[in-house]
């Protein structure tokens, strides 16, 4: 991976979500892909104040149709421009009415009353150069009511693997519509490039031992071609 190529895979989500996707806010400065407002933040305790915060000073890479948030954090300012860390984060958001995707604008959440249970979130983390414990890998999945449940993953996603896999978890029906029902040459062809960029870890001992997230394996078919 490397800045140009992640960037590229940033804005390539928008072709392989047409229609689902709004307000695209990604930036690549010198070896930082983020967002042009881009303020650090690790959000522990998430309520849907903090969500609306979010949507109001457009601390995302983009949104979903819904308002959710998706923001996509990838520094390659390490050695030999090596990844240094990364952040990859979904922050549900519930508006009035669904967002144009030609549409920029603030996102008027709904009214209190109707946001009875927390907003449903997901992170994931990678720190370069941690010694990761079987309990604390360097790249690792946080969950929303776990806030300090780390499972580790065997790898870091790029961005369109990552969103392939938020709409298959989060918006299985969607996804069951507009991906499954494809004809299986389709998919494959979909799966190759989807799951084209990423960062596999090296085998570790922490993999090993107790159950964690795998990346698929980035392959090529004879038939696929660069686009």
């Amino acid at each position: 991976m490397t800045p140009d190529e992640t960037f590229r895979e940033v804005n390539k989500c928008f072709t392989d979500w047409p229609g689902f996707l709004a307000n695209k806010n990604a930036t690549l400065r010198g070896k930082v892909v983020a967002w042009p407002n881009y303020v650090p933040s690790i959000e522990k305790t998430v309520t849907w104040e903090t969500v609306s915060l979010l949507a109001s000073n457009r601390q995302y890479s983009f949104q979903l149709l819904d308002g959710s948030i998706i923001q996509m954090l990838y520094d390659f300012s390490g050695p030999q421009s090596e990844l240094k860390s990364a952040m990859l984060a979904y922050y549900e958001n519930r508006v009035e009415d669904e967002i144009d995707e030609d549409t920029e604008g603030e996102v008027i959440p709904l009214d209190d009353a109707l946001n009875s249970s927390p907003p449903k979130w997901l992170r994931m983390d990678f720190t370069g150069g941690e010694d990761g414990s079987r309990i604390h890998a360097d790249c690792h999945l946080h969950l929303s009511g776990f806030p300090d449940t780390r499972i580790s993953c065997a790898g870091v996603p790029g961005p369109r693997q990552f969103l392939e896999s938020l709409f298959a978890w989060l918006y299985p029906g969607h996804y069951r519509n507009t991906v499954l029902c494809q004809p299986e040459e389709d998919l494959k062809i979909r799966f190759v490039e989807v799951n084209r960029v990423c960062i596999h870890a090296e085998k570790r001992e922490q993999f090993n031992s107790l159950l964690h997230l795998a990346l698929p394996p980035s392959i090529r078919f004879p038939e696929i071609r660069d686009r």
